[in-house]
């Protein structure tokens, strides 16, 4: 115990720790604004003024402030300055940093007819200020999400829209995130990068995205072999491309056989589909030509038939015009054409004379029931030379037969 045998008390000073430097805590709370610094210090004024209140002035032997606390809204231990709690941390989330400091004043006071120096009072005190946010961590990015437009099974996309990256942020969440376009030029192959932010301005890690885009419906050059016989099976020819994703499928007709029932122009309709799921389509045109049951006696198929040069061969012929073997009765002479070429055998070459129309002089004989005769009188330059005598009946579909001209 101690005692003091003279009238009177020492006036206790106040410790004051030292002050540092440190951010000030705005008046008025603003949840808006977000610190990204590993750590952040603040001070919050805490007012003791009255913890000697009930004791004269010169009995306070001392006042001292042994803890201090804040509340960020976890617990951190403060220093105090003299005039505030002094809180540093490196995550903080509220909108008014509590802080609590607990003083203990000694003073000396009268014990019967002592005077000691042995009293001590405890006191609490508290203070608000804020905000507090702080955020030293980056978010996170989750993933990558279109936006307008989505990719086939394959992985392509082939319209225009939008990608957006989508990410978390545990602490002060994100503010924004990147869009970036979904869009062409076609390419097997591009990628974009992207990044998310949160609401300190901490930026995420660069992701990725890597996308494939084809546009461009495939190409279509379908073809058929024309002239096709009639009853025959045939197919066309989607002659399909893509410069992109490839061909994923292609069909004329449905991938049927084409008509061939009946003579004349048929169209077929064909489709193309690319890897991406584009489509295209287009239209061929082929002839079905008449049907032919070769030549007549005195002209033999298949031979080399031997004549003089000069004299008239008659080819007689008969015409069909489906699969069903139903006669033509109308055949356009104008458009029946009989033309001579010359091929390789012993009695040697002469000169091929111009394409003859059946529509001329020698005449196309209707003999009825699909039966006709065009009589083709052999030229006498013809002699010691053999020719290929073809008859185009006006279907683009030339019947052939040899010749050997004797002199």
């Amino acid at each position: 115990m101690r005692r003091k045998w003279k009238v009177g008390a020492a006036i206790a000073a106040l410790a004051v720790a030292a002050m540092t430097s440190s951010a000030v805590l705005p008046a008025v709370a603003d949840d808006t604004v977000w610190w990204s610094q590993v750590s952040q210090t603040y001070d919050v004024p805490i007012d003791i003024s009255s913890a000697t209140e009930g004791i004269p002035a010169e009995y306070v032997e001392r006042v001292v402030v042994y803890n201090a606390w804040c509340y960020t809204p976890g617990a951190s231990p403060a220093t105090w300055t003299g005039s505030s709690a002094r809180v540093t941390v490196g995550l903080a989330n509220t909108d008014a940093v509590s802080c609590t400091v607990d003083v203990r004043v000694e003073y000396c006071g009268w014990q019967f007819i002592l005077f000691t120096c042995d009293y001590s009072v405890y006191r609490s005190y508290s203070g608000t200020g804020g905000p507090a946010h702080v955020d030293p961590y980056r978010p996170t990015v989750l993933g990558v999400s279109p936006i307008g437009t989505l990719a086939n099974a394959q992985g392509w996309y082939r319209s225009p829209g939008l990608v957006e990256w989508y990410g978390h942020d545990a602490e002060s969440g994100i503010r924004d995130c990147t869009r970036n376009r979904i869009d062409g030029p076609d390419t097997a192959s591009r990628t974009l990068e992207g990044v998310c932010a949160d609401l300190a301005g901490n930026v995420s890690a660069v992701t990725r995205f890597t996308y494939k885009y084809d546009a461009t419906p495939p190409t279509l050059a379908p073809s058929v072999p024309s002239p096709l016989a009639i009853g025959s099976v045939a197919h066309a020819d989607p002659g399909a491309s893509d410069a992109t994703s490839g061909v994923a499928a292609q069909s004329c007709n449905n991938g049927a056989a084409l008509d061939t029932s009946t003579a004349g122009i048929h169209t077929a309709a064909c489709t193309a589909r690319d890897v991406a799921g584009n489509t295209a389509s287009a239209t061929v045109s082929y002839t079905v030509g008449y049907g032919f049951g070769g030549f007549e006696d005195p002209v033999s198929d298949g031979e080399l038939n031997s004549i003089k040069a000069g004299r008239s061969v008659p080819l007689t012929f008969h015409v069909t015009s489906d699969a069903a073997g139903t006669p033509v009765l109308d055949l356009d002479a104008s458009k029946v054409k009989v033309t001579a070429t010359g091929i390789a055998c012993d009695l040697g070459e002469t000169p091929n004379l111009l394409e003859e129309s059946a529509a001329g002089a020698s005449g196309l004989q209707n003999l009825g029931e699909g039966t006709y005769r065009f009589v083709w009188t052999s030229p006498k330059s013809y002699a010691g030379s053999c020719k290929l005598l073809q008859v185009d009946l006006g279907d683009g579909n030339p019947h052939s037969v040899e010749f050997a001209f004797a002199r």
